[in-house]
């Protein structure tokens, strides 16, 4: 991670990021703008517990009522701007990727088309565009009442994924195996999305192609679930041609579909079926639209379908752990290059980077509440395996089991197979955790 500079004050153009959740990105991608020579300008929900931090990162923070509307964000950007046009509008949170590129447009920024951006916010809308280019996928369907679980179980089969139209970091997706847990799961997951820490995620309709906007707190959608190892990897989409980072393994995941442990190069996986898994995420992203931004590609190699594609996240590149691989494996920080692309400069000039396998693990929170500290990750520092380790949740922070929200990250090397990863994973992580006060 590139450590937090002081504003650089009134030089340089301006960029301008726009933020929900999360600090420690904010501060990583400011980072990378005052090393060019250019200023930052934050625009953020109300978050008086992250304002020290994101004052002391930015040059100037504007607070909107809601950062993932469109029309505030807008309005504050075109402030911000003050008659000239910002370098680049940019977020990387799912809840306002499409309305930074909504902003960049409307403030006349027209490299990046926010058509495309919007409409991978929308993972019905996805697959329905995947489907009528002749991807593999599997079946899926809307749900809208927990009355329709049996039509919806018998036009998709089981067992089957429910998921959130728009949702972000595995919130409130749910495995299924019979008709009633189908059912048990439109009560609970719709129940989630009105109240939970995300909830301001779905309460805007969203918009689909030819039809009726749907609205995200009361239809879920309804996949055929896939089998097979998982992989993602960033795609940078620039002037027509499509550049892939390399394949990323997630080699550990958990029942919630959460994402303990990424490494590169994929462990026992041959050049070709990579190739094929790759030809995947490039066949989806072109499928979208999806031009001159990046995208964070996930894809099942499916034991009936293939490489299938999960999801596509454009706007933006992976969270921290591909992207601690990817700046190790390439030399590249993709931080710099969102910007880039975004910005129509050159790619960033490359940083050795190292051929050794390696690992990024992310440790999740064990409990909710306020976080009063952190523990175990000085200890972890001088472990033989341990790369770097990384703080993601600072005091004073809200975390919760119900979606992906780092405590830390941990990037390992010197493992020699599958097996001793994951055993290896499995013992850091259990030293690392968060002390709670109550929310």
């Amino acid at each position: 991670m590139v450590r937090p500079q002081p504003p650089t004050g009134g030089g340089g153009e301006l960029v301008v990021l726009v933020r929900d959740v999360g600090t420690n990105w904010v501060e990583h991608m400011s980072a990378v703008v005052h090393a060019l020579g250019d200023r930052v300008a934050v625009v953020s929900g109300p978050d008086p517990v992250a304002g020290d931090r994101l004052a002391s990162a930015a040059d100037e923070v504007v607070i909107v009522a809601d950062p993932t509307d469109p029309e505030p964000v807008t309005a504050a950007v075109t402030r911000l701007a003050a008659g000239r046009r910002p370098r680049a509008v940019l977020s990387i949170t799912d809840g306002c990727v499409a309305v930074a590129a909504q902003a960049a447009e409307a403030v006349g920024l027209g490299r990046t088309p926010a058509a495309p951006i919007i409409r991978s916010r929308n993972k019905a809308e996805v697959r329905r565009r995947l489907r009528a280019a002749g991807l593999p996928g599997p079946a899926f369907q809307l749900f809208a009442a927990a009355d329709e679980a049996a039509a919806v179980a018998a036009a998709v089969g089981l067992p089957a994924v429910v998921k959130p139209l728009n949702g972000t970091g595995s919130h409130l997706v749910r495995r299924v195996w019979d008709v009633a847990g189908l059912a048990a799961a439109y009560d609970e997951v719709t129940a989630g999305l009105a109240s939970g820490p995300l909830a301001h995620l779905y309460q805007r309709p969203l918009p689909t192609a030819g039809g009726d906007p749907l609205d995200p707190g009361r239809v879920l959608l309804v996949e055929r679930a896939l089998v097979g190892r998982e992989f993602c990897l960033d795609l940078v989409v620039r002037d027509g041609e499509v550049i892939e980072y390399p394949l990323v393994d997630k080699f550990l995941m958990d029942d919630h579909f959460f994402e303990l442990g990424f490494c590169a190069p994929p462990f026992a996986l041959d050049s070709s079926r990579q190739q094929l898994i790759c030809a995947a995420a490039v066949a989806a992203v072109t499928a979208l639209g999806v031009a001159n931004t990046m995208a964070h590609v996930e894809v099942i190699d499916d034991q009936w379908l293939g490489p299938t594609v999960v999801e596509v996240n454009a706007g933006r590149p992976g969270g921290m752990g591909p992207a601690f691989l990817n700046r190790l494996t390439t030399g590249i920080d993709p931080a710099a290059e969102l910007l880039a692309v975004h910005c129509g400069a050159d790619r960033p000039v490359a940083a050795p980077r190292t051929l050794a396998p390696v690992a990024a693990v992310n440790v999740f929170a064990q409990g909710s509440g306020r976080v009063r500290a952190v523990h175990g990750l000085a200890e972890l520092a001088d472990h033989p395996d341990v790369l770097a380790t990384v703080a993601a949740a600072e005091p004073g922070d809200v975390l919760t089991e119900q979606y992906e929200v780092d405590v830390a990250g941990l990037v390992l090397a010197g493992f020699t197979d599958r097996d001793e990863l994951v055993r290896v994973c499995r013992e850091l992580t259990a030293q690392v955790w968060a002390e709670f006060d109550p929310a």
